[in-house]
């Protein structure tokens, strides 16, 4: 996977993360996270997120554009939906509602290698569902506004029988 001596890397077409190489990183340091990453047990973009080498929106954003679907950026709006799984009762499921366009299932963007990705958003698209990729943090802020007046009900109805009858029943 390394370029040979005396030419350009023609990263995007032999190398699974070569979508990155010339905007986001160069050949050199994509061939060092690779070896990062085997020597570590853990994926290149792993590699490259965690030491910085790229931020997890631009690697959201590439990895979008080179898998030919849209992104679910901050400015989507994104709604949870409780979907039926052949592995569990019930996941979790995010679907952007940008307007222009039809609900669509938000995978995030560091959920597997870009082959991997691939293939899973084939198989949903020939299941016709419609696929965008978000950043990871999207879709925690996502979950988190969603859940929020929930978690705010729950604090009303709860705490005030946490709190002690008066102050004297407070210990340090």
């Amino acid at each position: 996977r390394p370029a040979q001596q005396g030419g350009p890397f023609p990263a995007r077409e032999i190398h699974e993360y070569g979508f990155l190489v010339g905007r986001h990183i160069d050949a050199a340091t994509l061939v060092r996270a690779e070896t990062d990453g085997l020597g570590s047990g853990v994926a290149i973009h792993e590699v490259l997120l965690a030491q910085g080498m790229v931020s997890p929106d631009d690697y959201a954003t590439a990895l979008a554009y080179a898998l030919g679907v849209p992104l679910a950026g901050w400015d989507a709006e994104l709604e949870i939906t409780a979907t039926p799984d052949a592995t569990s009762a019930a996941t979790i499921e995010l679907r952007s509602t940008q307007q222009g366009q039809r609900p669509c299932r938000v995978l995030p963007a560091t959920q597997a290698t870009p082959a991997a990705m691939r293939a899973h958003i084939g198989a949903l698209h020939r299941e016709g569902v419609a696929v965008a990729l978000a950043p990871q943090r999207r879709i925690e802020a996502a979950i988190e506004a969603q859940q929020r007046p929930h978690l705010a009900d729950w604090a009303r109805s709860t705490l005030p029988d946490r709190r002690p009858a008066s102050p004297g029943q407070c210990r340090p």
